[in-house]
This record gives C-alpha cells, structure tokens and sequence, in this order.
C-alpha cells in the first residue's frame, strides 16, 4: 500500500462521510471556543456576576469561531441536499446564530464600557477592540447562519 494514496487500502473512507464527519468537528471546536470563557468563568467565579463578567464569558466569539462556523457552512452548501443530514444543518444554524447573538452583545457591550479615557482616545480604543476581536467572528458567524439556512447547491434540480 502506497502512503500517498488512500484508495489503495481497504480503509479508504468516501468524501460524503469524510465531509460529514469534518462539519461536526468544526461544529464541535467552534462550541468548545464558545464555551470555555464560560467555563473559565464558573470556575474561577461563579458565584460572581458583573458587566465585566458578561463580557468576559462572551470572548469566546472571534475570527477563530467565525472561520470554523464558515468552513461548516461552505461544506454544507457545496453538498448535495439529499446527501446532506437535516440535524446537521441545524446544528450549524443554531451554533452559528448563537455566536452571532453572543458576538453582537459583546459589540454593545464594548461600546457602551465605562473607560478612564476620554475623547478620540476612547473611540479609536473601543473601534480597535471591536474591529479586532468580536466584530470578524460575529460577521462569520452571521454570515454561516445565513448560509446554512438559505445556500443550496443546484437550486431547482
């Protein structure tokens, strides 16, 4: 068996599960990176919670989350729909708007945070913050809800 082709073992796995199996792993890290600010926060202060606890849980949005949500949803809206499983694109609705939900809060969040700076300073720190941290993964987030709900590949076929 030759290492560079995969066809030549009996092992060889065909791509419709291959790409199954790679949407619920990006699905799945996509909830990991959701949920441990989270989780870091039960853990360290449970009992505690405050604006900037809030803030804090929702910094699991960011270009990370929101390419690994757009990588699920171009794999789901280049398969076929009868080979692609219903749960599976609602999963990646749901996780994707929800990220798009938590990534909007923490936008309103950061822009309406009390700062000791005032004046340009306080903008141009607040539109640095949003612009480098919630505003891309919220934008690829919103952006694989939608396509996970409307994109098809070969509409009326």
């Amino acid at each position: 068996m030759a290492v560079g082709d995969p066809t030549s073992g009996r092992g060889a796995v065909a791509w419709d599960e291959a790409r199954e199996l790679l949407v619920v792993v990006l699905v799945a890290a996509a909830v990991m990176k959701l949920l441990g600010p989270i989780a870091a926060w039960i853990q360290v202060d449970g009992d505690h919670f405050d604006r900037g606890v809030f803030t804090s849980a929702l910094t699991g949005v960011n270009g990370g989350t929101g390419l690994m949500l757009i990588g699920a949803a171009v794999l789901l809206c280049t398969t076929p729909v009868v080979d692609v499983v219903p749960g599976l694109r609602l999963s990646v609705v749901v996780v994707a708007t929800t990220a798009t939900l938590m990534g909007s809060a923490l936008i309103g969040l950061t822009l309406t945070n009390d700062s000791a700076m005032s004046g340009a300073d306080l903008v141009w720190d607040k539109l640095r913050t949003i612009l480098s941290f919630s505003a891309p993964g919220t934008l690829l987030a919103g952006t694989s809800a939608w396509m996970a709900r409307k994109v098809v590949p070969f509409p009326g076929d």
